[in-house]
């Protein structure tokens, strides 16, 4: 049983091993690759034993998985924020997601889509970090399409 602890508020407020292996992993992965980065990186930036990192992730692959989906939970809560303000408008949603990720991708610290990057350095599509990022595309379509369909182009 995992008696990781997953709540910042769980450790007095200060971020529980589990999360500072995720941060540090996050900013590893983008930044470097995930190929480029091995657990030992990720132990020292987290500042945790390694005993913790496999506690919590029991292997790279495990971590990879973990970080995509945290990347893919806050990717849609960027999405529903920006669309949440032209509700019930798909043409002005559509506007205010691109002038979002225009300002997004033209920060200095943009690397390329996460998703993307992932399914490149893992192309086998049984790899759990592939699977994560294919999901993400496939409900970007997903979501797309139901916002164009709206605008009734034919």
């Amino acid at each position: 049983m995992n008696t990781t602890k997953t709540h910042p508020s769980d450790c007095n407020g200060k971020p529980c091993a589990r999360d500072r292996i995720l941060a540090a992993a996050a900013d590893l992965f983008y930044r470097e690759g995930i190929r480029a980065v091995g657990i030992e990186a990720v132990i020292e930036k987290a500042g945790v034993a390694k005993m913790s990192l496999y506690r919590s992730f029991p292997s790279k692959d495990d971590l990879v998985a973990a970080f995509l989906a945290d990347r893919n939970r806050r990717y849609w809560l960027w999405w529903d924020d920006v669309t949440a303000a032209s509700a019930g408008n798909p043409r002005a949603q559509l506007r205010d997601l691109f002038n979002a990720l225009a300002k997004r991708i033209s920060s200095p610290d943009y690397r390329g889509c996460a998703f993307v990057n992932t399914a490149i350095e893992f192309p086998d599509p049984t790899h759990p970090g592939h699977a994560v990022a294919l999901a993400n595309k496939r409900e970007l379509r997903r979501r797309l399409c139901g916002l164009t369909s709206g605008l009734g182009l034919a």
